[in-house]
């Protein structure tokens, strides 16, 4: 279950505890696919894999112009900064405050696999938590 917790309340946990598994796309996934996941106003941005591997994200501009029928790895970028799960918290944060930034994808420690999203929302204040990693 997803619930909503203050900076403050996970600043000192793993960023593992506070990250979710969130949405993907493989690259070779179609641009339709994308436009539906995208739909939702919470969905700000999809990751883009290569099995597990992480190549970027598409947000709702990379797919201005472009046909339903094209694969989305293409599109893929990297406008969402990333960190590792040995990062905390409080450190991942601080990253999405320097970038302005309301997402950020944490990688395995290999730096490459995706892990999943940190995810703030419009207050800049509450985290979007599931509960199942927190044993809440």
């Amino acid at each position: 279950m997803i619930t909503h917790l203050m900076r403050d309340e996970v600043a000192d946990r793993p960023v593992a505890d506070v990250t979710l598994a969130g949405k993907t796309l493989q690259e070779n996934e179609l641009v339709r696919d994308a436009r539906l996941l995208l739909q939702r106003e919470a969905v700000k941005s999809v990751p883009v894999l290569v099995g597990e591997r992480y190549v970027g994200v598409i947000d709702r501009s990379s797919l201005d112009g472009v046909e339903d029928g094209e694969a989305v790895g293409r599109l893929a970028h990297g406008s969402v900064p990333t960190v590792t799960v040995a990062t905390t918290a409080a450190a991942a944060l601080e990253a999405l405050d320097a970038h302005e930034a309301s997402r950020l994808v944490v990688l395995a420690e290999d730096g490459a696999t995706y892990v999943g999203l940190i995810c703030l929302r419009g207050d800049r204040r509450r985290l979007c938590i599931d509960t199942d990693r927190l044993g809440l």
